[in-house]
């Protein structure tokens, strides 16, 4: 009787730590790895801050930009997508749609950019790609969907 116990005791016991083992293992697999970029949320004031840096360096340098504005125009800017990874600071991967701001909020383009924010004090690492508003479009379509 006390082995037949002991047994059901050690049956018990084993499958507790297969459970908890596969438990681990599966939640590793579902969190973002510590290091990597994951989905920022857009509406973040840091984020936003990161995105309204970018703009004014790209307006205010002598960068070729396909956008036709400088630091004097007034343009609307739309956060499309943002990721963020944490550093010494933090990392943004931003894309930015442009838009004119003195008239009907129409598409300028859009650019990703880079940004890293050492607590703080922001700095621009990666000029990206820019886009016409045909494929800002369908950005926003691949997002949506």
């Amino acid at each position: 009787m006390i082995r037949s116990f002991f047994y059901f005791l050690s049956f018990l016991l084993l499958q507790n730590i297969c459970f908890a083992a596969k438990s681990q293992s599966n939640l590793r697999r579902m969190s973002p790895l510590v290091g990597s970029y994951h989905i920022a949320n857009r509406d973040d004031d840091q984020v936003k801050e990161a995105a309204q840096f970018a703009v004014q360096l790209l307006a205010s340098n002598n960068r070729y930009n396909g956008f036709n504005f400088d630091d004097s125009t007034t343009v609307h800017v739309s956060i499309i997508k943002a990721l963020q990874q944490v550093v010494a600071g933090m990392n943004y991967k931003l894309t930015l749609e442009i838009k004119d701001g003195d008239g009907n909020g129409e598409c300028l383009g859009a650019f990703d950019v880079t940004i890293y924010d050492r607590f703080g004090d922001l700095s621009v690492t990666n000029w990206g790609e820019e886009y016409d508003c045909e494929r800002v479009q369908k950005i926003k379509e691949e997002d949506e969907g």
